[in-house]
């Protein structure tokens, strides 16, 4: 099977699923105080409407009639279950194929602590998707089909209708490459959820044999996992190295594993001292054979340290002129909130000692709806300013400063503002090498909010983005695919540099 795909699983799960899947994974703690999940369910799936029909553009979306009738039929199937209701997995599962029947990777839900996990069952074995193919990867026993056999059909259900229906339904996006080999493993390595019918009757295919298994299933535990641990580890691994800059034979490597909307944490000051560097450096980067921008591990955040760096690098007037908001046909409308107000003056704030730019931009779309709120308006749009961070591609004002190749290095988990350094950086000639990105809807600026039952935080968009060259939920695709592991830096240095 191809690794790179493998490997997506440990990326692409953090892009919809967040801190949700590993409180899913987890085991189980002992069970709290009896709580009432029907109500609980009923409250929250209340609440997301609430939050969505006060906050998101989507219900006064022009573009998007159908978007108030996913939020209402997803609320309807909601409370319906919320009167059968009698465990946390009715609860959790009921609200995640709410949430997931957006097909929005910032419209999400995650898990908080509280929620403490759910057990994970398996038939002796799991399978990953490749190439649309869901084949045995993990296998526990003697008696499961052998590794690399290929998934045909279970209890009269086709492989891939299986997989939307046990998986599918309840993480969306399920049209992304990235968030098949991302998820697919849980069609036989699956957590608890009643809305599920697991298999038990499965056939596979080997060098065009078909076998027919008949399934037990069992508790993925620790027994189980360390029955299979040298399979887990065998496997490649998303890659992840710190934030910085480095000089590789013949060039650069500038990595930037990491956009935090927050320049207090530790990457947003790592990200910092590295903008500071390459300018410092830049006569040099210009004058390179190559440049390798390495977005692995990155799964958004702020997009304006993308463009930081780019100007640093090809200077701010080729940026500006290359890709600028002055002249393009993008733009962005914002949900009127006070919520999302007081949201945007505490970015304001968090960025004054750093980006005066950032904080202008913040304080200046929050007087700008302010004013809407005072007309009544639902929605506010922003004027194109240089800080705006509405990118669209127009002439090149001659040739480039850099002299060398650039190279920009994803993988499937990279996804909101490491789309838009995508975007921006191909923009500026760089050539897209390693795995196909994720991708994201056009609504934008998320907030998270804990729900009224402290089970879980939902996180909602608070503006749109109109006549964006990439459009909806349309992912990157790398001209070099790598089939290798992804977090091997050293095999991928030598790869990058071999490439014609």
């Amino acid at each position: 099977m191809s690794k790179a795909l493998i490997a997506a699983v440990f990326a692409a799960a953090a892009v919809l699923a967040s801190s949700a899947t590993a409180q899913e994974a987890a085991a189980p703690a002992p069970a709290p105080a009896a709580e009432n999940w029907a109500a609980l369910l009923e409250a929250d799936a209340r609440a997301v409407h609430r939050l969505i029909s006060d906050h998101h553009p989507g219900p006064h979306d022009r573009f998007n009639p159908e978007f108030r009738a996913v939020l209402d039929s997803g609320l309807a199937l909601a409370l319906e279950r919320s009167k059968t209701a009698t465990s946390k997995a009715h609860y959790w599962w009921a609200l995640r194929q709410y949430v997931a029947s957006f097909d929005d990777g910032h419209t999400a839900l995650m898990g908080t602590e509280r929620l403490q996990g759910f057990p994970l069952w398996w038939p002796g074995f799991y399978t990953y998707e490749t190439n649309g193919r869901h084949m045995v990867a993990i296998r526990g026993t003697e008696t499961a089909p052998p590794n690399g056999a290929v998934l045909a059909e279970c209890d009269g259900r086709d492989a891939e209708t299986l997989a939307r229906e046990n998986v599918g339904r309840f993480r969306g996006l399920w049209f992304l490459t990235s968030q098949r080999a991302g998820f697919a493993d849980q069609i036989f390595r699956a957590p608890e959820n009643p809305y599920v019918v697991r298999p038990n009757r499965c056939t596979f295919v080997v060098d065009g044999a078909r076998t027919t298994y008949d399934l037990s299933w069992s508790r993925f535990d620790e027994a189980a996992i360390a029955a299979v641990r040298d399979q887990l580890e065998a496997l490649p691994k998303r890659g992840h190295d710190p934030i910085g800059l480095r000089p590789i034979d013949g060039g650069w490597w500038i990595t930037a594993s990491a956009f935090p909307s927050d320049p207090a944490e530790a990457d947003g000051k790592a990200l910092t001292a590295l903008i500071a560097e390459v300018k410092a450096k830049s006569a040099e980067l210009r004058k390179a054979g190559r440049i390798v921008f390495d977005l692995r591990g990155n799964n958004g955040g702020s997009s304006h340290w993308s463009r930081e760096i780019a100007q640093a690098i090809w200077g701010e007037a080729y940026v500006d002129a290359v890709f600028s908001p002055l002249t393009s046909k993008s733009y962005v409308e914002w949900r009127v909130s006070s919520d999302t107000i007081a949201h945007l003056e505490q970015v304001a704030d968090r960025f004054a000692s750093v980006d005066k730019d950032m904080e202008q931009w913040a304080r200046s779309a929050a007087k700008g709806m302010r004013e809407a709120q005072a007309r009544g308006e639902p929605l506010w749009r922003q004027p194109s300013a240089k800080t705006s961070g509405l990118l669209g591609k127009s002439r090149k004002p001659g040739r480039s400063p850099v002299a060398g190749k650039v190279y920009l290095l994803t993988d499937s988990g990279c996804g909101s503002a490491c789309l838009d350094a995508a975007d921006l950086w191909l923009a500026l000639g760089a050539v897209q090498v390693g795995q196909e990105t994720f991708a994201d809807s056009q609504y934008m600026e998320i907030r998270d909010v804990p729900l009224p039952s402290g089970y879980g935080v939902f996180r909602v968009p608070t503006k749109v983005y109109r006549d964006r060259p990439r459009g909806p939920n349309q992912s990157l695709k790398p001209r070099h695919p790598y089939e290798g592991n992804m977090a091997d830096t050293k095999a991928l240095e030598a790869w990058i540099a071999s490439l014609p």
